[in-house]
């Protein structure tokens, strides 16, 4: 499933370097493909755009008032009844074949003097497409949680799709994962986004959609390698958050298929037990209907016991609720809960704009006057730019990586399928 942006970048290209113009081309839903050309918008006072994981990102353009030209006879009522969703946006860096991003026109706010217009990447989609038919993935019919984003992703853009599905790009999460609804009753992105939390990556780059593991780097190419130099300023700002950091962590739903899987098989040096953290294992066997799993310990010394509880909806396996116990206690242990928030990047940082993809892995190297060096695995989780009278400014976001375990097998899942 990974795409690698850095295919046909020459290494002496690989700058993220200041733009110096933005144009903004307005496209009929469907893009330059299906829809064609509404009008092209240039001179922008402010556009800021985003790239995010695990949710859709922005795009907001700011124009002078009066507003005239191409945008002005897009939203003439004679072109169409009303913009929202018609219309799609994709922002070009100065002479780029290609798009930074793009996404349908959501929105417009209207000022005496401005004129702001609002945009979506194509996650917007999943939040305004219903899930049109029943569903049961539970038991033996549990699906891989990629395999599960993508059904929900097809069945709601199959109704009315503006040219995205063809993009999707998946990679198999490697866990079990269960959910079960009802036609109409909620759309695509109410259980992609469950799964995102729990066990998925996903973001939307151009007009390509990404889902993978959570964790799992498949997202994007070559790991991208920083140093302190290719920041400005202060340099990254790197931060820990004690609400962050666990010793024992709880993962609970409303239900549980299956039994607790065998301790010995627990390749993390601690305990975890179902159903209650007792610093010892709960014995499993058939009449245990616990719906938690648990992994950690209250430790000996200063720190003692910090817990942390990550609610999953609906009735789960017994090896998902485990694996996502199992993986918020890795990312909660200390010191990889430390971050990287708004890094402000050098133009000249030897990374090219296309490689700056949510989930993507990274690493920064920073000298010893540093008093917690970053020396875990990290993934971009955040990429914000502004371009206005001042230039562009790129900044960057980054999360420790949820180093990947071997999933439980449920082996009653198994047996029902026979």
């Amino acid at each position: 499933m990974s795409i690698d942006p850095s295919e046909g970048i020459h290494p002496r290209a690989r700058r993220i370097r200041c733009a110096e113009e933005y144009t903004i081309v307005l496209y009929y839903r469907g893009g330059p493909a299906v829809g064609g050309v509404v009008g092209v918008i240039t001179h922008p006072i402010k556009v800021e755009w985003t790239r995010t994981l695990d949710a859709p990102s922005l795009c907001r353009i700011t124009l002078a008032k009066p507003v005239c030209g191409a945008l002005a006879r897009a939203l003439d009522d004679a072109m169409v009844d009303r913009p929202e969703w018609a219309y799609e946006l994709a922002v070009f860096r100065d002479q780029d074949e290609q798009p930074v991003w793009c996404g349908p026109f959501i929105r417009y706010t209207e000022t005496r003097d401005t004129f702001e217009v609002y945009g979506e990447d194509f996650l917007a989609w999943l939040k305004v497409l219903p899930v049109p038919t029943d569903f049961r993935f539970t038991g033996a019919a549990a699906l891989d949680a990629t395999e599960l984003a993508f059904w929900l992703i097809s069945s709601a853009l199959e109704q009315s799709d503006p040219n995205v599905l063809a993009y999707v790009r998946t990679a198999p999460a490697g866990i079990l994962a269960t959910r079960r609804g009802q036609a109409w009753t909620e759309t695509a992105w109410t259980g992609v986004e469950a799964l995102a939390r729990d066990h998925i990556d996903i973001c939307c780059v151009n007009r390509t959609i990404l889902v993978g593991p959570e964790g799992g780097g498949s997202l994007a190419g070559r790991v991208l390698r920083f140093s302190e130099r290719d920041f400005t300023g202060e340099g990254p700002t790197i931060e820990s958050d004690g609400y962050a950091a666990a010793t024992m962590v709880t993962a609970k739903a409303q239900g549980m298929q299956g039994v607790a899987a065998d301790v010995s098989k627990n390749t993390w040096g601690e305990q975890w037990s179902v159903p209650y953290p007792q610093n010892q294992v709960t014995p499993s066997d058939e009449s245990n209907k616990a719906n938690v799993a648990t992994i950690g310990k209250i430790e000996e010394g200063w720190r003692g016991l910090v817990w942390q509880l990550h609610a999953l909806s609906g009735t789960r396996l017994a090896p998902e609720l485990a694996a996502t116990a199992q993986r918020g206690y890795q990312r909660a242990k200390v010191p990889e809960f430390m971050r990287m928030s708004s890094a402000h990047l050098s133009p000249a940082t030897p990374v090219a704009i296309e490689e700056l993809i949510p989930g993507s892995r990274m690493t920064i190297a920073l000298d010893d006057t540093w008093l917690r060096p970053v020396n875990t695995p990290m993934r971009i989780t955040d990429v914000h730019v502004v371009f206005d009278a001042t230039g562009e400014n790129v900044q960057l976001s980054a999360e420790p990586v949820s180093i990947r375990v071997e999933d439980p097998v449920d082996d009653t899942t198994e047996q029902e399928a026979h």
